[in-house]
């Protein structure tokens, strides 16, 4: 009986999953994540035995010591990626035709009319 309780004491813990999407255009990366994949490929030939959180750890705190003007460059890398970004979105987009509405705006108005209900009712007990 041990052994089923232990079971499901495993199945609490896990976390779900987060969906992936698995058509579409990936989303564009910051300056960070450009500097950080290329300071990785040096720091990990400097010292190979590095762990991949401690380097982590190493170029977050190389970066907040960058200076704007030695930011730049991964700036200008992040716009570009961002712009190739809301191309493929929009070419992506238009191949999947258009997006059904949401129905928000009927929702509200059925909630302001229950409100003005209510406002009525507050005022015959007075």
């Amino acid at each position: 009986m041990a052994k089923k309780n232990a079971g499901k004491a495993k199945d609490k813990g896990k976390k779900r999953k987060r969906q992936v999407k698995k058509d579409g255009p990936k989303r564009s990366s910051s300056a960070f994540m450009f500097f950080s994949q290329d300071r990785r490929k040096s720091l990990k030939e400097e010292q190979p035995t590095l762990k991949i959180t401690e380097a982590s750890v190493l170029i977050g705190a190389e970066w907040k010591k960058l200076t704007d003007a030695e930011k730049e460059p991964y700036a200008k890398l992040a716009k570009e990626d961002k712009e190739r970004y809301e191309r493929e979105k929009e070419s992506y987009e238009s191949t999947q035709g258009p997006k059904p509405k949401a129905k928000k705006a009927k929702d509200s108005e059925e909630e302001e009319s229950k409100e003005d209900e209510d406002d009525d009712e507050d005022d015959d007990d007075d």
